[in-house]
């Protein structure tokens, strides 16, 4: 079994943006304050957010990301996985082209040290998560593809009982359907 997984990293992502909310909510200079968004943040040259204790915004900000991970405990409890295949791809270019807008562009409201760090993490979530996914779809197919294979062959033997020679004749059908269909649309 891999030590890491598609599912882990989001267990994993989920944990993460839920500290980060809680911490948003309780006390958000630690976030802001945080020595990985300082170095990320003058390393990339863009200004650092300051910590202003008058602002109500950080409670706003802790609230949507406690509301993203709230999103995604429900796919992710179901393994809804192509939920996640289109997901993760989708975030996944977001957060690059906000990286991106972030080094590029002076606006000071998007282009600052914790919307870059947010940004940043996402991407780096990203592409680790896409990987996994991309990985195990295709050890999916495999799987099937074998098992199909297999099914196929004590088919063709005569080994199976009535009924799932049924089914395997009825995927068949649907296959075949599939097909055509697919043809057609060309």
């Amino acid at each position: 079994m891999a030590l890491v997984t598609s599912k882990r990293l989001l267990w994993v992502r989920l944990v993460l943006l839920t500290v980060i909310g809680y911490k948003l909510l309780v006390d958000p200079e630690s976030v802001l304050q945080f020595n990985g968004v300082l170095v990320l943040s003058s390393a990339m040259g863009l200004p650092i957010l300051m910590y202003n204790e008058k602002s109500q915004v950080y409670g706003l900000v802790g609230v949507l990301f406690i509301g993203m991970v709230v999103s995604d405990v429900g796919p992710l409890l179901e393994t809804n996985v192509k939920y996640f295949e289109t997901t993760v791809l989708l975030r996944l270019i977001y957060s690059l082209l906000l990286c991106v807008y972030c080094y590029m562009s002076d606006y000071l409201p998007v282009c600052n040290s914790a919307v870059f760090s947010y940004a940043f993490i996402e991407t780096w979530f990203g592409i680790l998560q896409y990987n996994c996914l991309r990985e195990e779809h295709y050890k999916r197919d495999e799987q099937k593809r074998l098992e199909l294979n297999e099914l196929s062959d004590k088919y063709d033997r005569g080994e199976l009982t009535k009924e799932d020679a049924r089914k395997y004749e009825k995927s068949l059908s649907e296959e075949e359907y599939k097909k055509i269909m697919s043809e057609f649309k060309k």
